[in-house]
């Protein structure tokens, strides 16, 4: 879970003050952004069924699913995709982590 917050907070930080088109622009920032999702989806196939079931609200097989396209389907990535999940989904994902890491 501690690697799942961490790299929401990395995609934070490294998009603070950023937009779209610089987000699509700058290829290492690109590459960073899709590591840390990368991270997310695989550590999140590891949390436990019964954490998971603590956080309803959360679609974890999505979160567990985007690792799969984003290494298979590197050569389609569709940026605006990309930010509508970042800017939509990591806010409320950073939320339920915070919850389960302080329960824990």
């Amino acid at each position: 879970m501690l690697d799942i917050d961490n790299a929401i907070s990395k995609i934070d930080l490294f998009l603070t003050g950023k937009d779209m088109g610089a987000f699509s622009k700058d290829p290492m920032l690109h590459d960073a952004i899709v590591q840390n999702l990368s991270v997310i989806s695989e550590a999140s196939r590891f949390l436990p069924d019964e954490v998971k079931l603590r956080e309803p609200g959360i679609p974890w097989r999505n979160v567990a699913d985007i690792g799969n396209w984003l290494r298979h389907g590197y050569d389609v990535l569709d940026d605006e995709i990309l930010w509508e999940t970042i800017k939509r989904d990591l806010p409320a994902l950073k939320v339920a982590v915070g919850r389960l890491l302080a329960a824990s």
